[in-house]
């Protein structure tokens, strides 16, 4: 599909620009026409599995949204974006957490400080 191939080069360059964060994607694809069920959802695992494969992007974080039941959409597209800042930030406490055993908090009195802001 071309505009799956589209949307993965698209996100591979933002994530070569970004390469040294630690970034999440989420990605959020718009149809403006309805279609059925269980079309819609063949449709969204279609491009969960090309885009995790050519981007690894999580399948959770690949998200379809029709313009037709918009409600129903945004109240689901609220749920995936507020799972996946939960799971960043989770992430990134644990790995701030790690990373305080390893400050000499009588030499590094200022790294010490800024990681005990970081968690909380």
């Amino acid at each position: 599909d071309a505009q799956a191939q589209n949307i993965a080069n698209t996100i591979l360059a933002f994530k070569k620009y970004q390469h040294p964060r630690d970034i999440n994607v989420v990605i959020v694809i718009v149809r403006h026409r309805h279609a059925g069920d269980d079309e819609q959802q063949a449709l969204e695992d279609r491009y969960k599995a090309l885009l995790n494969k050519q981007t690894s992007v999580e399948r959770k974080n690949v998200f379809l949204l029709t313009t037709v039941d918009l409600k129903s959409s945004l109240v689901r597209l609220e749920a995936v974006l507020y799972a996946a800042a939960q799971d960043y930030y989770l992430s990134m406490a644990k790995k701030v957490r790690k990373l305080k055993d390893k400050i000499n908090r009588n030499t590094q009195m200022a790294l010490h400080v800024r990681h005990q802001f970081k968690i909380a």
